[in-house]
């Protein structure tokens, strides 16, 4: 047959990207960046995660972002936990671990929150992503989002650079630290086959006449339309 090209899927692969870790400084917007390289990425990217190893008082404060290379895409992890229109104080908790942020099985970190007070830890596990909070404005902050729908769709060349995860104190009074960080992508590998290796479907085998004959002659002829009968008169006289 002609020589070609197919791009098959042969299963599931993951890699992990590490993070230094960097202090958070108070009530500065722009945050502190931790950077992760990533590259050997190829499409399709089929599940996205990141673990964030911190500590810092006062979860309300902080706000988490992740930004792919070159800023195609980004995604709020959380932000001004607790803030609604009617309690405009947050959260009061504080970070004490790692926190892992996933679409797969991944608590509400707004209902793990509620309630806690300043004397408590955020229990460390895995969280869903979820919309901020707006201070005095909204109560519709801690809606859950999507990793996979932010990210899945990029293309090699948009996944592989440098990922950023931006962590920002937006209110004076409370400081922290990001004390690692790890992104891990899971990809769909993918196999370059060549026409020559792809077996050609096999022909249907024919039917000898005699086999044919047989086939019709054990049809009972009850069980044919009147207009069968009208419109094969040859075959219907073998029939009989």
């Amino acid at each position: 047959m002609a020589a070609g090209l197919l791009w098959a899927s042969t299963g599931a692969s993951a890699a992990d990207f590490a993070g230094a870790g960097a202090a958070i400084p108070d009530n500065v917007p722009a945050g502190v960046n931790i950077p992760f390289s990533v590259s050997g990425i190829r499409p399709s990217v089929g599940r996205l995660r990141i673990t964030v190893n911190l500590t810092h008082t006062f979860v309300g404060d902080l706000r988490a972002t992740l930004i792919s290379p070159g800023g195609t895409a980004r995604l709020v992890l959380f932000s001004r936990t607790g803030f609604k229109r009617n309690f405009n104080a947050g959260v009061f908790a504080n970070f004490g671990g790692a926190y892992v942020f996933d679409d797969v099985a991944g608590a509400d970190l707004w209902a793990a929150t509620s309630g806690l007070n300043s004397q408590d830890v955020v229990p460390p596990g895995t969280y869903r992503t979820s919309t901020g909070g707006r201070l005095s404005l909204s109560n519709q902050g801690g809606c859950a989002t999507f990793l996979n729908r932010a990210f899945a769709g990029l293309s090699g060349g948009q996944v592989n650079g440098t990922w950023t995860l931006n962590v920002a104190d937006v209110v004076v009074g409370d400081t922290g630290l990001v004390n690692s960080a790890l992104l891990s992508i899971d990809t769909f590998a993918e196999v370059l086959l060549t026409a020559s290796r792809i077996p050609a479907p096999s022909a249907p085998r024919p039917r000898s006449p005699v086999a044919a004959s047989k086939a019709i002659s054990t049809t009972p002829a009850a069980v044919l339309p009147a207009t069968w009968w009208s419109a094969t008169p040859a075959v219907a006289q073998a029939v009989r």
